[in-house]
């Protein structure tokens, strides 16, 4: 006569049998979060470089800007008789005929 068939059981004495995940999957998983981890960090440190980059440029704006004005109050200068007066004295070293020309010894 055929031997009954014993139940197999899946638990061991009290114990549920936990499931695991085959090693391949581990490996897969733990190469993925270290991948996603090195991306991030890559992605952040891209964005402080750019946001650094953008506050130079911003500085260079605002100085190329001031630049930019001081150019226009020169190109309308010409039209301004301080201004004649100014460069004539500066360039030409010409002065008015009633003005009084002190000389000195000194470098400035």
């Amino acid at each position: 006569m055929p031997e009954p068939v014993k139940k197999v059981s899946t638990e061991k004495k009290g114990r549920k049998r936990q499931y695991s995940l085959p090693l391949a999957v581990r490996i897969l998983l733990v190469v993925v979060i270290v991948v996603s981890l090195i991306s991030f960090a890559t992605a952040v440190m891209t964005y402080h470089k750019r946001m650094d980059e953008k506050k130079a440029l911003e500085a260079r704006k605002a100085e190329l800007q001031n630049e930019k004005e001081e150019l226009l109050e020169l190109k309308d200068a010409p039209e301004d008789e301080n201004y004649i007066v100014r460069i004539a004295r500066k360039i030409w070293h010409l002065f008015y005929p009633d003005e009084e020309i002190v000389y000195s010894d000194r470098n400035d």
